[in-house]
């Protein structure tokens, strides 16, 4: 069925000189067949395929419908196929797809009554810094991660180059941030 559909769409005299690749060579319907066949092979072997896989892909193009092309996309497809899974581990906790989505959900709850348009955020890796990420990604916002390693003055710089509405923080940058701001 997959080469008689192939070949229903292409007309007779197109099936020996398919597609001229910038004056570089030809594609023959062999070429081209043989090329498509392992890919397909690959996709069927790795169970790309599958009807649980096809499920799945239809899943994260309802996500993307609803969320748009973010991480939180990402987040939100995982929580729902995975919600016992563990998406972070952070010191001895372990932290679920679906505990990870609430506290994204909670955070950008709380950041939309600021109505933020760019939200920067200064924090080190954690469970905490991930879900203040994706609520960005939720919001739909121009996030800016700022590097820790950034003293006072660089801090200024950029704040009085950069129009940012909500700055997100660990409380270990508050002293610097204030004297930066």
């Amino acid at each position: 069925m997959f080469i008689c559909l192939i070949s229903a769409l292409l007309p007779e005299q197109g099936i020996q000189k398919l597609v001229r690749v910038n004056g570089t060579g030809d594609w023959t319907f062999k070429n081209m067949f043989t090329q498509l066949h392992s890919a397909y092979s690959a996709m069927v072997k790795t169970g790309l395929l599958s009807p649980v896989a096809l499920m799945a892909l239809f899943q994260l193009g309802l996500a993307w419908l609803r969320f748009g092309g973010s991480l939180y996309t990402l987040a939100a497809w995982s929580a729902r196929r995975f919600p016992e899974r563990v998406a972070l581990v952070e010191a001895e906790q372990q932290i679920t797809f679906e505990q990870l989505l609430k506290q994204a959900n909670r955070i950008s709850q709380t950041l939309q009554k600021h109505q933020p348009k760019t939200i920067a955020i200064l924090g080190r890796n954690s469970s905490a810094y991930v879900g203040c990420l994706l609520a960005c990604g939720r919001l739909g916002v121009d996030t800016i991660l700022l590097n820790t390693l950034f003293d006072r003055e660089q801090l200024r710089n950029f704040f009085n180059q950069t129009k940012v509405n909500v700055l997100l923080c660990d409380e270990e940058f508050e002293a610097v941030l204030t004297q930066a701001l």
